[in-house]
């Protein structure tokens, strides 16, 4: 049975959609679990409740099924499940409203315990599944609601069942406050301490006026940084998984590498003015040390090696708005996903610079040659155009191989979010503002690209 999945996912092309059932604008991948296909959404609503949607793929019927919810206070700006545990432990910066008054929001960050919904978090299957298994027990046994699991009922729809299962967070502790309305100190980025390095009680937060690092198993009563540093009008952050005490910072206009050992306030990198507008994302090549990719408002994606950083080595112009999302895939580094204000997804193919550069190149014919892709060194006419490049007629031996692979066009708004499976690496999450959760896959001839 656990091969015939494995044969169905691996050719599988069609697209599942979810919806939460408020506005949402976090996604995020339960990394520590690798057993399964699991996400956590995060709602964003001002007026009614928020949660965390715990969701789970389904391999062999298709389907993503929302197997319940976390309450959650306040709209859920940032979350982080730790990638230590199977979602256990989770992150978030959010919203909190101090009085009717509505200039006394703050920010509020918080790691919470989700232990109390263990028990149907840590199963699996679909309400149907869990009736189905319930016809084995006689009419005169009964299935109690303990531990946070429901009765079940053959009237109950598929929501009511979703909506049964919700746990409440238990607070770990507290981050020191910020508040959003007078200082501008919003939380934008929560880094737990990548899994490669094996250190996990040690996180990250950047807020747009200071970046500081924590030690959460501390035992002092008031938890204190053990580093901070400023950087005003910050906007991203990534941790590198390649440098322990290497933490990358995209700002408005520059983009900053802070490395903990030197114990001062600058940087040992400076990248200045690398894209004409914020730089909204930054990920670190998985396989290739130094290796960077970031997306910013003017809606293109480059690639820097922080060796030699006076030009990228690649410009992608990905979205015809702001490129709100750039990630590696984290087994492959050719490619690459990105999501952007256009309500778009794209699958990007970006071989020639990868850890692993394609032997066989594309071929003239086939349809997915056409794409946005340029090289530094094209010339500026070229570059300044704001007309789709033809890639297929002018690309060269180290170049053939980049192609905008597929466009996923089911979002009807903005694409604030996406987030490769942990179970699978040919699988990935992306959400917009409305709530809508789409999961797709890399087209089969691209898997076989890469493998064979």
């Amino acid at each position: 049975k656990k091969k015939k999945r494995k044969l169905l996912f691996m050719f599988s092309t069609s697209s599942t959609v979810y919806t939460a059932k408020n506005q949402s604008r976090c996604l995020a991948s339960v990394v520590g679990d690798t057993s399964r296909h699991r996400f956590f959404v995060g709602t964003c609503s001002v007026r009614d409740e928020n949660e965390i949607a715990v969701l789970e793929y389904e391999d062999e019927s298709n389907a993503l099924t929302c197997l319940g919810s976390l309450g959650h206070p306040g709209q859920i700006l940032v979350m982080e499940p730790s990638p230590y545990e199977n979602g256990n432990r989770i992150a978030t910066g959010s919203y909190q409203r101090c009085s009717m008054s509505q200039e006394s929001l703050n920010t509020t960050v918080c790691l919470w315990d989700c232990s109390a919904a263990s028990e149907w978090m840590n199963q699996s299957g679909s309400m149907d599944d869990e009736m189905t298994n319930s016809n084995s027990f006689s009419q005169n046994d009964q299935i109690s609601s303990t531990n946070n699991v429901p009765s079940l009922s053959r009237d109950m729809s598929s929501d009511d069942w979703a909506r049964s299962r919700r746990a409440d967070l238990q607070k770990i502790f507290e981050f020191p406050q910020m508040k959003n309305s007078k200082d501008g100190s919003n939380l934008l980025s929560f880094l737990w301490c990548p899994k490669e390095h094996e250190n996990n009680h040690f996180v990250a937060t950047l807020c747009t006026s200071s970046l500081c690092k924590w030690d959460i198993q501390s035992t002092s009563s008031e938890i204190e940084p053990q580093f901070s540093i400023s950087v005003p009008r910050a906007t991203s952050a990534a941790w590198s998984p390649h440098a322990v005490n290497e933490i990358g910072i995209g700002l408005i206009d520059s983009i900053l590498f802070f490395d903990e050992r030197t114990y001062t306030q600058k940087p040992t990198i400076h990248i200045n003015q690398p894209h004409d507008g914020a730089v909204l994302d930054l990920d670190y090549n998985p396989n290739k040390p130094f290796n960077i990719c970031t997306a910013a408002d003017d809606g293109n994606i480059k690639f820097w090696d922080t060796r030699n950083y006076s030009s990228p080595l690649k410009i992608v112009r990905a979205h015809s708005n702001f490129c709100n999302k750039a990630k590696y895939n984290p087994s492959h580094d050719q490619l690459l996903v990105s999501a952007g204000a256009d309500n778009l997804v794209h699958l990007w193919r970006i071989s020639s610079i990868s850890s692993a550069p394609l032997l066989e190149l594309q071929g003239p014919s086939s349809p997915t040659t056409s794409s946005n892709l340029t090289d530094e060194n094209d010339d500026d006419d070229d570059k300044d155009t704001d007309k789709p490049t033809n890639f297929e007629h002018r690309q060269t031996d180290a170049t053939a191989a980049d192609i905008l692979v597929k466009t996923f066009d089911l979002h009807d708004d903005s694409v604030y979010g996406v987030a490769w499976s942990a179970h699978d690496v040919w699988a990935f999450a992306s959400l917009s503002y409305d709530g809508r959760l789409v999961l797709n896959h890399v087209p089969s001839p691209e898997k076989y690209k890469i493998l064979l």
